[in-house]
């Protein structure tokens, strides 16, 4: 199947710098958008380490679940570890979000942590694969679908707001990373 593939990102609105770094490589047939996170200084940092480490990993991977698992915990790790060094144990330094795709004949593998989305576009329409890791859609999932909860988290006082993320690679730990394998055909889009 012939793949293209092109990468594109932008300064948000609230942002004073684009946090966001992306890899498209055709050889392994991966691609990847890592976005740092906000409300930590070095989230610029942290994406653009993220991308590079990802690049290493990227001809190991092929479409094993635990490959990717094993790939998203250890650059977790060592952005938690940038983060220790820089501002001392226990400081909140470094954090990004890391959605990858890698294409194998007609299927594809996603790993995802954070909130950016993959979407699959195909003859039938599209398909979210990813879900966001935010206070908004625990809540959502903790309390169904009831009517005026959208934003319960910031409604209720629990986040300082519903956009915060509950995961995301370098927060210490271990990191629970979703992993989607799906089939896909000439003419889809990832």
């Amino acid at each position: 199947m012939r793949v293209m593939a092109t990468g594109f990102s932008r300064k948000g609105e609230s942002r004073m710098s684009n946090q966001d770094a992306w890899a498209v490589d055709p050889l392994h047939q991966v691609y990847a958008v890592a976005d740092g996170v906000g409300g930590m200084l070095h989230g610029q940092r942290a994406s653009h380490f993220a991308i590079q480490t990802l690049d290493f990993y990227a001809p190991q991977m092929g479409l094993q679940p635990q490959a990717y698992r094993s790939c998203f915990q250890q650059i977790s790790h060592q952005i938690y570890q940038m983060g220790q060094k820089v501002w001392g144990a226990g400081a909140k330094g470094c954090g990004t979000t890391l959605s990858v795709v890698k294409i194998e004949g007609q299927h594809a593998m996603i790993a995802h942590v954070g909130d950016s989305f993959v979407l699959h576009v195909h003859n039938q329409g599209y398909t979210v694969c990813t879900q966001t890791h935010t206070w908004a859609e625990a809540w959502r999932k903790r309390l169904g679908s009831r009517r005026g909860i959208s934003n319960a988290p910031s409604e209720i006082g629990i986040a300082p707001s519903a956009q915060a993320l509950t995961r995301c690679l370098g927060q210490g730990g271990f990191l629970q990373v979703d992993v989607l394998r799906l089939e896909v055909s000439p003419g889809d889009w990832l």
